[in-house]
């Protein structure tokens, strides 16, 4: 938690020597490109705190600090991310967390990739994501390093939108994600067993949720029905919840030849 407190207190800071420069905030990107043929590009830092409500027994909070750099164009917006600094780097018995949130992972070695579509029909939003970490994993005398990968594809619709002086966003979201198990873990069904007692290594169902947007925080509700051999904490019905603060460190506008 200590990390966590000195990484917003850096994005506050940044946040007022940027002031003035922001562009991206939240994932309203309609006003900040405003011709077909602009590309902004901003590079921004972020953190955020993420639990999961697993089973019988709530789970450590990961708290994680990322870069990453957004590219916008008219009512496209592509988002890459790495985490820098995590809470989750060892995990002891329970797993849960970072199979449904695999950008948890390890700093360095967890990232995110972000593509999001305005009113792809009847003003319904397009978003699709891909993720991939790696984190420690250890069972009483055993350690493991663990590659988590996901994938989602999403529609998503605001119910409330307004951009003035303060960007306040109310949207839902509804689609289909997997999770899968790479490496070692993937390969080896005894292994599986013991950290996860399932022979699978795919783990994928229904995943919608809910989002607060108010101007650069975020906090998000997100559920998840993944159907399989039980796991406690992935299979069945789970419930995700997440606070994120970012701040863009600058940005600038370009370009491109249609």
């Amino acid at each position: 938690m200590k990390n966590y407190i000195f990484l917003v207190t850096v994005i506050i800071l940044l946040a007022d020597i940027t002031e003035g420069q922001t562009v991206r905030k939240g994932f309203n990107f309609l006003s900040i490109s405003d011709t077909a043929d602009t590309i902004v590009t901003t590079v921004f830092a972020s953190g955020d705190v993420k639990g999961l409500a697993a089973g019988d027994n709530k789970e450590e909070l990961a708290t994680n600090g990322a870069l990453g750099v957004s590219m916008a164009i008219h009512d496209i917006l592509i988002t890459a991310s790495i985490n820098v600094a995590t809470t989750m780097d060892t995990l002891n018995n329970t797993f849960s967390n970072i199979l449904l949130n695999p950008s948890n992972g390890s700093g360095l070695r967890s990232g995110l990739l972000d593509f999001r579509k305005k009113k792809i029909f009847n003003n319904f939003d397009l978003h699709l994501y891909a993720t991939v970490s790696t984190s420690t994993w250890k069972i009483e005398n055993e350690i493991k390093d663990v590659t988590v990968g996901g994938i989602g594809i999403l529609i998503e619709k605001a119910l409330i939108s307004k951009n003035e002086e303060n960007e306040v966003t109310l949207s839902y979201e509804l689609g289909l994600s997997v999770r899968s198990l790479m490496g070692e873990l993937a390969s080896n069904e005894e292994k599986r067993m013991r950290f996860l007692n399932t022979k699978n290594s795919v783990f994928g169902g229904l995943e919608g949720g809910m989002t607060i947007r108010v101007n650069s925080l975020i906090a998000s509700l997100q559920f998840y029905y993944f159907i399989g051999d039980h796991v406690n904490g992935v299979t069945g019905g789970q419930l995700a919840t997440g606070i994120s603060i970012s701040t863009d460190l600058f940005s600038f506008k370009s370009r491109y030849e249609q």
